[in-house]
């Protein structure tokens, strides 16, 4: 009896999957792909050579293919190369099958930020991300028969990267823009030839016969945010992917997470938002600087009177005490109290350090009998390298 309930149980499944693949039915799938440095690009300047990689996706059935070149497989290159992917498509199918390129840091069980990434870009699509060992392992009773007769056959994808590379053999190219562009040519051209089994075009296949089983797309595409714990730097600044942005003064040396998108870098302390960038790219070591950050004269959430100030600036030492008693003794305005312009004039020297902050005020004197807090600052700009306007 239990015997036989596994061989109904094994046919039935069986049935279950030739309706499924069978070519009276398109299969409402995807497989995508990375090929690791196939191709280079070289710049005009250094002439140095800067190997790509290669994303290519097939649809199973019309074999209607999407290729793009990136300079680096991070989770942020993989998640931007599926969004563009399904706008490309102009719908969501529902599964989208990945052949992972090797590494267990593009493994979805072994990464978890790579994980979370794709686990967020499923849920917002409405899809399945299958690895292909397991795509392959559920299809398994399909290609049973073609295996034992020699090797699997070509994948879609495959067939699609095999006829870009050949096609861009002996091309050169000097920017990922150029590639790009050349590629989105090429793949126009290969989706206009028509499958090996039919005259009819991979394009007219796939809007005839895929595309309207395609789930709709989502209002907004997915953006991908990037987070990390960091430490705000004395000189109130974050260090994300090389590059430095400014957070108010007062969070100087406190913990703070950076979440950044393509386009974004947001600073939080404590759960708060307390700052807000473009994202820079290019050379490493720019720097993103909100000059109020630094040197705003604002109301503190703490207000020290004259005797606390002088005393924190004797503690620093005679010069900057003989500053903060000039800045003290300035007359009042509506836009400038002397007491908060004197905190952020010895707010500096938790950005720089006291010393540094002294020798400052030294050489201010040495320039002129009566300097103000502008030239201590410019001094401190030219010296240390810190970029502070006002």
């Amino acid at each position: 009896m239990y015997q036989m309930f596994c061989r109904y149980i094994q046919e039935d499944q069986k049935k279950r999957l030739d309706e499924l693949y069978s070519s009276s039915a398109p299969l409402n799938e995807i497989e995508t792909g990375w090929l690791l440095n196939p191709l280079v690009i070289t710049e005009r300047t250094s002439c140095k050579v800067q190997p790509v990689s290669l994303f290519v996706a097939a649809m199973e059935a019309s074999g209607y293919a999407y290729a793009e070149a990136f300079t680096g497989m991070l989770t942020a290159d993989q998640i931007r190369a599926n969004v563009r992917l399904l706008s490309f498509l102009g719908g969501v199918p529902k599964m989208i099958v990945q052949d992972m390129a090797p590494g267990r840091k593009y493994d979805l069980s072994a990464n978890d930020e790579f994980r979370r990434a794709f686990l967020e870009f499923s849920e917002h699509y409405g899809t399945a991300i299958i690895p292909e060992k397991t795509r392959l392992k559920l299809a398994h009773a399909r290609e049973d028969a073609e295996t034992a007769a020699g090797e699997p056959p070509e994948s879609p994808a495959a067939r699609a990267a095999a006829w870009l590379l050949e096609e861009l053999r002996g091309e050169k190219f000097f920017s990922i823009c150029v590639l790009n562009l050349r590629l989105h040519d090429k793949i126009a051209e290969y989706n206009s030839l028509p499958a090996a089994e039919d005259k009819k075009s991979r394009e007219r296949l796939f809007r005839k016969n895929e595309l309207p089983v395609l789930s709709p797309l989502p209002e907004k595409p997915y953006v991908f945010v990037i987070r990390r714990n960091t430490r705000v730097q004395l000189n109130s600044y974050v260090t994300f992917d090389y590059m430095r942005y400014s957070v108010p003064i007062e969070h100087a040396g406190k913990d703070a997470e950076v979440r950044a998108t393509d386009a974004d870098v947001e600073i939080f302390v404590g759960g708060e938002r307390v700052a807000a960038h473009r994202r820079l790219y290019g050379r490493k070591g720019q720097y993103s600087t909100v000059y109020r950050h630094l040197s705003r004269e604002k109301k503190f959430d703490w207000v020290m009177n004259e005797e606390e100030l002088l005393l924190w600036a004797k503690e620093i030492g005679p010069n900057t005490e003989k500053m903060a008693l000039s800045i003290l003794e300035a007359p009042r305005t509506s836009r400038r109290d002397p007491c908060d312009a004197c905190q952020v004039f010895l707010m500096f020297s938790k950005v720089f350090t006291p010393a540094k902050l002294e020798s400052a005020c030294r050489d201010a004197y040495a320039i002129s009998s009566s300097p103000d807090s502008y030239t201590v600052k410019a001094i401190l700009r030219e010296k240390y390298s810190i970029p502070i306007r006002f």
